[in-house]
């Protein structure tokens, strides 16, 4: 018996877009170096890497997420602190 997969193709270039910074050493420190080396290994392994992320992409590789800016923690904060199903306990008036 032959098995057969027919959405194989051994000579099918797959499209990669690469986007932020990793920590392949698992050192704890994401870098753009580890970047370029994610894109250096894909490339070694077959696949093709896009500078732009188009309906033609077969895979899209996410590196650590970025530290918020500081005006987006606190405006995340605030969206929280506004959602949050906690009762509110205001200080008392000034009199």
């Amino acid at each position: 018996d032959q098995i057969v997969n027919i959405a194989y193709n051994r000579d099918a270039v797959f499209q990669f877009f690469v986007h932020g910074e990793f920590d392949v050493n698992n050192r704890g420190i994401p870098s753009m170096q580890d970047n370029r080396r994610v894109k250096a290994m894909i490339g070694r392994w077959g696949g093709k890497i896009t500078d732009t992320l188009t309906y033609r992409v077969d895979y899209l590789v996410l590196g650590e997420q970025p530290p918020l800016p500081v005006y987006m923690q606190e405006q995340h904060r605030d969206l929280h602190f506004q959602h949050s199903s906690a009762p509110m306990h205001l200080p008392p008036p000034h009199t």
